[in-house]
């Protein structure tokens, strides 16, 4: 199934094409981590505080 991106939240930085999709996925990656973590279910080893840090790094 395909990721429809109009659905998620802009980022803080600008970016284009596919780094903008590949910071877009991360963030929600590391948010739905974040989440079954304070639900008490086993989640991917990305942390919710590594969001910060990618996202200002400007991908080329």
């Amino acid at each position: 199934m395909n990721v429809n991106f109009g659905l998620i939240p802009p980022l803080n930085v600008r970016l284009r094409g596919k780094a903008k999709k590949e910071m877009m996925s991360r963030r929600a990656l590391a948010d739905m981590s974040y989440w079954a973590q304070e639900c008490g279910i086993a989640a991917s080893p990305m942390q919710h505080d590594q969001l910060a840090v990618q996202e200002t790094v400007v991908l080329r």
